[in-house]
């Protein structure tokens, strides 16, 4: 088969939160090797740091984030990618139901899902708990036909996650949902370090859950982390895993982890 293709979409730049607005593309090969990184020609339609980001069907999704100055906003948008990996321009799509960066995102079956975040104006490295972390959930769908969100728009989910939490990561597949870390109240002993719940036919979120004892990465010696990596991948058996990588330390910001965790 053909070659794939990776994307690295804007980012902050610098402790402060400077957003990129750049794009870049490297090939990645059937033996997983990934090279000729490349500037992508069409950038973002603005500087972002800390959004949502989806490929689905021959699209690219971005939605949320932070802009210049740490701001919060709730745009959405759609590309295109061609057969050679370029992007067509910025579409803007249905707006989320308000604005927030630093939430958890993913999709599933035809749907977009932005998970918890924050709302207010907030440095990437910020450890605090703030009162503007958010426990909404909201997800939209996707027109198989015309590639772009449906009339309905988002909708918050009619279950909010257990509390407020930002800079965590989730694992969204197999008709489920996996928060992992992040801010929160309790981060400190990872009192609620993962919390889970299913995706119904509709889209929709069921009630959240706790992992607890043997199932948390506490359990496993990780600390107690935010703003970490997260990536799943399904095995040669048909069965999916969610990695969890590095991140800093909620007990001691800018104390950052290296370790990888996988379930």
């Amino acid at each position: 088969s053909g070659a794939g293709y990776l994307y690295v979409l804007g980012g902050a730049t610098d402790s402060t939160g400077t957003p990129s607005a750049t794009i870049y593309r490297g090939t990645i090969a059937s033996d997983g090797t990934i090279s000729g990184w490349t500037t992508v020609s069409t950038a973002l339609p603005a500087p972002l740091h800390s959004f949502g980001a989806a490929i689905f069907f021959g699209s690219l999704y971005i939605w949320g984030g932070a802009t210049t100055g740490n701001v919060p906003v709730k745009t959405v948008y759609r590309s295109s990618i061609d057969a050679a990996g370029a992007l067509g321009a910025w579409q803007a799509e249905a707006a989320l139901p308000t604005r927030r960066a630093y939430f958890a995102s993913g999709s599933f079956s035809g749907y977009l899902y932005a998970v918890g975040g924050d709302s207010g104006t907030v440095t990437p490295n910020d450890g605090s708990l703030t009162a503007t972390r958010m426990d909404q959930v909201a997800y939209a769908k996707i027109d198989l036909k015309t590639r772009d969100i449906t009339a309905a728009g988002w909708v918050v989910n009619g279950t909010a996650l257990g509390k407020t939490r930002s800079k965590h990561t989730a694992g969204i597949a197999s008709g489920s949902v996996l928060v992992t870390a992040g801010l929160y109240t309790g981060a400190a002993t990872g009192s609620s370090e993962n919390t889970y719940a299913t995706i119904n036919v509709d889209g929709s979120v069921g009630s959240f859950g706790g992992a607890t004892g043997s199932n948390t990465i506490q359990s496993r010696g990780g600390g107690n982390v935010f703003n970490q990596a997260e990536a799943g991948y399904t095995d040669g058996n048909g069965a999916f895993h969610v990695l969890v990588a590095g991140g800093d330390d909620v007990s001691a910001p800018g104390t950052k982890h290296k370790t990888v965790f996988f379930n």
